[in-house]
């Protein structure tokens, strides 16, 4: 392009056209710097967690590798699942961001055709249009990363520090490619004022109606996400503090015999049972599985001696199901605020020795057994040798409060840990309501089972019920925080895409005025 004589380079015309665009639009290049920065800070925090090989969340008791159906195995494919349900509204955040960014952009050209066809008219070569439009992407992107990524970085670094498990080793791989992601966004927003650049006559109309398909896609997304991010945060956080049993005033002792033979095992457990007993200031004494204080068993296959039942029209007097095993004392149900509905729960003469018994969740009752009365009829275990157990109790349905209690099967079977002696046990101690664990009392316990000062150190039931629950606190924070940011994401692009709508047809509405 000459000028005077004088040859003007594509450098200096981008720069020329980038000060002309960013004078005359200014508004809407602010307007992509803040989106661009809102993205960054929403999608930021969640893509750091991620790492080349999945998510770097861990919790403490899942660290190493878990036998299948155990506690430990049930929350770490919890953790997956809802982090991966996470990613997946971050990834929506990011899309939809993405697609406001483009929307804009595109509005941004589309009102731009005139200077695009004047600059086109006086010899503005197609070259120094791309220029042009990757400088003033390159100056938005540069304008939104440092605000962005500092309120990413800190989100980040605020949602690592907030997670009560473990966390992996980190990499910046993921925050790479989202950075990359909304940069390579401004950047081909930037390039579709190429599509304003055919040569024309500047009489021709100057830019066309903004097109109001995206905006509807963008709010359907946002509140399809929102409503979904809201269900999912109340699913989730499940009943809340108001499922603790009454008077969660206790301490929990984890113990654990793993080389002494099953009948010393039950020896010892009716031992310290007994002597715990002794002792009416300790209340309530529960001897049970690992987890069963908070919901958590142990997955396995029962055969249950069903009596008169069919299905699907065929004789099937005795059906398999897949249930929750836990292993409790006599206290535990009063522990674990379950009503005996029918029969009994489990006693203390239900020893090692003694005829097998178990107790079994109220829906388990209903499905498995003739007419729904489990009472007086049979179940076996897979893995025991062919021993029958006898029912002779049915409860209240538990309801798990532990993190990831709600991916369990709907069935429980109790049984008793004096006959079924894990290697692995939890003592709840809880004292009568309105009394208090003292150190005299934690002593008192220590002693009656052998154990040294400071050997074992007991936990808060409020506490473990606390530490329990963490994790769906700390997802449903972040859900929440995903859904609202996808809104204003949402309402912020199509608030301001109505607004180029509005000017773009402020011609024909002026014309349609005129003419009455």
């Amino acid at each position: 392009m000459s000028r005077g004589g004088e040859v003007v380079s594509p450098l200096r015309q981008a720069g020329a056209g980038l000060f002309g665009a960013l004078r005359q639009s200014w508004d809407t290049a602010l307007l992509l710097a803040a989106i661009a920065a809102a993205t960054l800070a929403a999608v930021l925090p969640i893509a750091s967690l991620l790492t080349p090989a999945g998510a770097r969340l861990g919790l403490a008791a899942t660290a190493a590798a878990a036998a299948p159906h155990t506690p430990a195995a049930t929350q770490q494919a919890a953790l997956v699942l809802f982090f991966q349900l996470l990613a997946g509204a971050t990834l929506g955040t990011l899309s939809l961001a993405l697609i406001t960014l483009l929307t804009l952009a595109a509005a941004r050209a589309s009102l731009r055709g005139g200077e695009i066809a004047i600059r086109r008219a006086v010899g503005a070569s197609r070259r120094a249009l791309v220029i042009a439009a990757l400088l003033e992407g390159g100056l938005i992107a540069a304008v939104a990363l440092v605000p962005g990524l500092l309120a990413g970085v800190t989100g980040g670094r605020l949602a690592a520090a907030g997670w009560p498990g473990v966390l992996r080793p980190d990499s910046v791989l993921p925050a790479a490619i989202v950075v990359a992601a909304v940069c390579g966004g401004l950047l081909l927003g930037a390039l579709l004022t190429l599509a304003f650049a055919t040569p024309r006559r500047i009489v021709e109309s100057s830019g066309s109606t903004v097109p109001l398909v995206l905006p509807i896609l963008q709010l359907a997304v946002a509140f399809a996400l929102l409503v979904g991010s809201a269900l999912l945060t109340r699913k989730i956080a499940g009943p809340g503090d108001s499922a603790s049993p009454a008077g969660t005033n206790g301490a929990v002792y984890r113990l654990t015999l793993p080389e002494v033979p099953p009948a010393s095992r039950a020896m010892r457990y009716a031992q310290w049972l007994d002597r715990l007993g002794e002792h009416p200031e300790l209340g309530v004494v529960s001897l049970g599985s690992v987890g069963s204080h908070i919901g958590l068993g142990t997955g396995g296959v029962i055969t249950t001696d069903c009596g008169e039942c069919a299905e699907g029209g065929l004789p099937l007097p005795w059906q398999q199901e897949f249930t929750v095993h836990q292993y409790v004392s006599a206290d535990s149900f009063k522990a674990l605020g379950l009503r005996v509905i029918e029969g009994r729960g489990i006693a203390s003469a239900d020893r090692w020795g003694a005829a097998p018994v178990a107790v079994v969740s109220r829906h388990l009752a209903r499905q498995h057994f003739q007419s729904g009365e489990a009472v007086g009829r049979d179940l076996q275990i897979a893995g025991e040798r062919g021993t029958w157990f006898h029912v002779v109790g049915v409860v209240d349905d538990p309801t798990p409060l532990a993190f990831g209690g709600g991916l369990q099967p709907a069935y429980t079977v109790y049984l008793s840990v004096l006959q079924q002696p894990v290697p692995a046990v939890e003592l709840l101690v809880r004292p009568p309501a309105g009394v208090a664990m003292t150190a005299e009392t934690n002593r008192t316990v220590a002693g009656i089972l052998g154990l040294q000062e400071g050997e074992v150190v007991p936990t808060a039931e409020t506490a473990m019920v606390r530490q329990e629950r963490a994790p769906l606190a700390w997802f449903a924070t972040w859900f929440r925080f995903e859904g609202w940011a996808l809104l204003l994401l949402a309402l912020t692009g199509t608030t301001i895409v109505m607004q180029l709508w509005v000017r773009s047809v402020q011609v024909e509405l002026g014309v349609r005025r005129a003419v009455g």
